[in-house]
């Protein structure tokens, strides 16, 4: 829930305007402040005890500007139009009160702000003479007084053109910034949103039951790909958390406007908005140190953050560093229980792992660089960045391989243009990554044990858009991008630790190319009514190289070395996406929104281009299953609908509910489906359409602050609930054993094999999707006392009892956690601590997957089949403190 929409609707009271005739005189907006957070501007009390907070409020018109303002500063906001119509800001940027940011963003409009004598609100005026109450931020020539129409507004101006959308502001973040290393860690409470486990700092988002390459995920407004077959660095592993300004988390329908080439949600990352001085002649600075320390894995991390301006350039730098070891599990579970035991060579038990043992292969360490300098023009912003990051290691225990190396530099260049026509935002970028896997020193036992692979991936393209304005109702964006991702994948055949004839080559000369094109029209039909219509077009290009080949080169690897070669394998889709959707706002205490949206995806690199059959490597779900690519892979076509409600207290400061049901039809879906299975249980699988998937759920959230200014503080109960159910259905007809012709059944169910049944187990036509999250929520105790805060949360989640039989999913059982967090801030000191797990629970993240470490270990089972579950982590107590200057 937006910043907007919950914390500070608790500071706010609602201030009726009484209108005698249709005209105010001289009030264009007004924004009314409660005299509990008022702001200090003498000679005003009631406005005495606002704080600074962080503003990042672009160039452009001013009308949209001072609607920013109030919904970053929790402001209601009462404005007309006519006295801002074509008038331009430069915007706002950086921690300020809201007295310096109304000056800064009224600088050159013509306009200053009056307070009101009783001190209860303040107007934004036409500059004239000195009332003694006038803060004239322009310097502009006296006018005289002119009557305009004045109008409410009730809802910020973004809701209408996000729905369903959760912002997270930089005041949000900052809690959850004390000892974040994973840019999830920053949203995963948010409603709808789980998490699939990766490594240290790559998990992995779903967002109703849609995760990974079906996620639009854009990292300051860039689309990046992930460069591994196992999907080790995704987009958000490349922004340190400590970076980060704002997130918007866009659970259901997702306009044209953010993104094609997905059919689930859309997550938007943006860095802090650089600073400068107000004045020639003046310059600003700021910066934030911070460190932290877990002690579950003995894990220590700092992070720097240092911004410096002028009026007109800017410049920023940030650093962060974070190390663990491998996490401890919870304690509990019988020793009878033979899958809490490892085993030696010899099948003799060595060790119980439900006494709180570690996760072997769950350590890493991070490095992260970036820097942005930038520039005020007449009409705008021009920015550069640059970003380094460096991953020595990281484990991945639910993958067959570690992370041993991964360096990645980024580029960009972005402009911010306001016009008389509208405004103009457009980027360019590039990034390459250098990546390597193999199993790390935890898991490797002997030379058998090394399988070196690398990969080489380079992201560039552009994202251009314009905002037309065509009156005070309609607003038009249109937009063109450009992506491209290329990629290498090979495994060297000679290394330190064994000798091969020749290199693997899994994917040579990969390549993927998108051109999207949009057009979207929000319309405010009124202070009630507002649409959003949008369509959109994405032309998908993907090949790949001929001369791949397996170690040997024997019959076996160019059986499908010579077929991929021979083949047609340049491919290009043809996409469409639409958007619809609606509100309607009734009073300042109800709303509703209904959204409907196509959404087109077309496959990744590996889902069409993995040739070699079944290939070990070719995994990025933590299932411990092989697959394999189809040149014949369509597009996947999402039809969604989405409803959202929300109703709060009249005075917005009480309590707030917010429901939100979808339904979700997928067509085409991709999907891995089974052909063989191993003497170990797990199985190799294709990617296959599906005829069809459906996904169904209810988002539920909601605060209610039952005590208020007790001698003790402020107490509120807060909670979240989410379901999710995710079906498909398949005509579960495989493909001939490939290999029949030369092994003949031997690694077939049949010569004639066509995928099911294996094993005896029968490939069912309708089933549950993988990785599902079952049923879960959160609710938590939160307390307030002057700037002491505190919340104790517990934790639900159910049996996860819905699995893929496909996927040979096992099934988690349910389980309840305790934490508790505290936080304290002190002038420009800051300090957070807590306890997550309180009581040392053993337990299974449903979407943690399957141990491969631990499953394969050693190669002899009492039963192979069963397989061990990512154990989540065990009692941890950490702390973080930050100081700002």
């Amino acid at each position: 829930m937006p910043k907007f929409e919950e914390a500070k609707l608790a500071e706010m009271r609602t201030f009726i305007i009484e209108r005698k005739n249709p005209t105010a005189t001289a009030t264009a907006i007004g924004l009314f402040i409660a005299g509990s957070s008022a702001l200090a501007i003498e000679p005003s009390p009631a406005w005495a005890h606002i704080s600074a907070q962080a503003y990042e409020i672009p160039a452009g018109p001013v009308a949209d500007a001072l609607n920013a303002l109030a919904d970053e500063s929790g402001a209601q906001l009462v404005y007309d139009a006519a006295l801002t119509r074509r008038v331009k800001t430069r915007g706002v940027s950086g921690k300020r009160t809201l007295a310096d940011a109304l000056k800064e963003l009224l600088t050159g409009t013509g306009l200053a702000y009056e307070i009101d004598p009783s001190g209860q609100a303040v107007s934004i005026v036409l500059a004239q003479a000195d009332t003694g109450t006038r803060r004239d931020a322009s310097g502009a020539q006296e006018l005289p007084p002119i009557d305009i129409g004045a109008e409410r507004r009730t809802t910020p101006a973004k809701t209408a053109s996000t729905p369903g959308a959760t912002i997270l502001t930089e005041e949000d973040l900052a809690r959850p910034k004390a000892t974040a290393v994973d840019t999830t860690e920053l949203f995963k409470q948010v409603p709808g949103v789980s998490l699939y486990t990766g490594g240290g700092v790559s998990n992995l988002p779903v967002i109703r039951g849609l995760a990974d390459d079906r996620l639009n995920i854009l990292v300051d407004g860039v689309n990046v790909t992930s460069a591994c077959a196992n999907h080790m660095n995704p987009p958000l592993s490349y922004i340190d958390p400590n970076r980060i300004g704002k997130i918007e988390v866009l659970s259901g329908v997702t306009p044209v406007s953010k993104g094609g080439d997905s059919i689930g949600g859309t997550i938007i990352v943006e860095p802090a908005a650089p600073i400068f001085a107000q004045r020639p002649g003046e310059y600003v600075a700021s910066g934030r140190i911070g460190a932290f320390y877990r002690s579950n894995n003995d894990s220590p991390g700092v992070n720097v953050t240092l911004r410096a301006g002028v009026d007109a350039v800017a410049i920023d730098y940030s650093f962060a560093y974070s190390k663990a070891r491998s996490y401890r599990r919870g304690r509990g579970g019988s020793p009878w229980d033979a899958a809490l035991w490892e085993y030696d060579g010899a099948n003799n038990y060595s060790r119980f792992l439900g006494d709180g043992a570690p996760l072997d292969g769950s350590l890493y360490e991070a490095f992260h660089h970036s820097g942005r300098i930038a520039f005020k023009t007449d009409n705008g912003l021009l920015s550069f960045d640059l970003a380094g990051h460096h991953i020595p290691y990281q484990g991945f225990p639910n993958q067959p391989m570690d992370m041993t190396l991964n360096n990645s530099i980024q580029g960009g260049v972005r402009y911010q243009g306001v016009f008389d026509w509208g405004n103009l935002d457009v980027r360019g970028y590039y990034q390459r990554t250098n990546h390597e896997m193999d199993n790390l020193l935890e898991r490797t036992r002997d030379s058998m044990s090394h399988m070196l692979m690398k990969d080489v991936g380079v992201d560039f393209g552009y994202r251009l858009k314009a905002e037309i304005p065509f009156d005070e109702r309609h607003l038009l964006r249109i937009g063109n991008e450009y992506h491209q991702h290329r990629l290498e994948d090979w495994y060297p055949g000679t290394t330190p630790w064994y000798q091969l004839p020749y290199d693997f080559i899994g994917l040579h000369a990969g390549r993927r190319e998108r051109v999207g094109t949009y057009a979207e029209l929000q319309t405010n039909w009124s202070n009630e009514w507002s649409t959003l219509l949008g369509v959109r077009n994405d032309v998908v290009w993907t090949n790949a190289g001929s001369g791949v080949h397996g170690y040997f080169n024997n019959a076996r690897d160019s059986l499908y070395s010579n077929a991929f070669d021979v083949s047609s394998r340049a491919r290009t889709d043809v996409n469409f996406d639409a958007t619809a959707s609606v509100r309607y706002a009734p009073t300042n205490w109800s709303a509703y929104e209904l959204g409907f949206s196509r959404k087109t995806r077309s496959p990744n690199l590996y889902e069409r281009y993995a040739w070699w059959d079944h290939n070990s490597m070719i995994t990025w779900f933590g299932d411990g299953n092989s697959y394999a690519g189809n040149l014949d892979l369509k597009p996947e076509v999402a039809y969604q609908f989405g409803f959202n409600a929300e109703w709060r207290d009249p005075d917005g400061d009480d309590w707030f509910v917010r429901v939100a049901p979808y339904f979700t039809h997928i067509d085409q879906f991709i999907w891995g489906r089974a052909e063989t299975v191993g003497f170990t249980g797990f199985r190799g699988l294709q990617f296959v359409n599906a005829n069809y998937a459906q996904l169904y759920g209810v988002d539920l959230s909601g605060r209610y602050a039952f005590l208020k200014g007790t001698p003790l503080g402020d107490f509120a109960l807060r909670g979240s609930f989410n379901f999710v159910r995710g079906t498909y259905n398949d005509d579960a007809h495989g493909r001939p054993c490939l290999v029949a012709p030369i092994y003949g059944g031997a690694l077939c169910n049949s010569p004639t094999s066509v995928g099911w049944p294996l094993a005896g187990l029968v490939g069912p036509t309708s089933g549950s999707l993988y990785h599902i999250m079952p049923l879960n929520g959160r609710i938590a105790l939160e307390h307030v006392f002057g700037n002491f805060t505190s919340a104790l949360e517990l934790q639900l989640v159910d049996k996860k009892s819905y699995v893929s039989v496909n996927h040979g999913e096992p099934q988690t059982p349910g389980y309840a956690l305790l934490n508790l967090r505290a936080g304290y801030k002190f002038g420009n000191f800051r300090i957070d601590a807590g306890i997550d797990n309180i009581f040392d629970k053993l337990y299974y993240p449903p979407l943690g997957g399957v141990a491969l470490d631990e499953a394969y270990r050693p190669m002899v089972y009492p039963n192979p089949v069963v397989k061990r579950l990512i154990p989540g982590m065990g009692r941890s107590a950490w702390v973080g403190a930050s100081v700002e200057f």
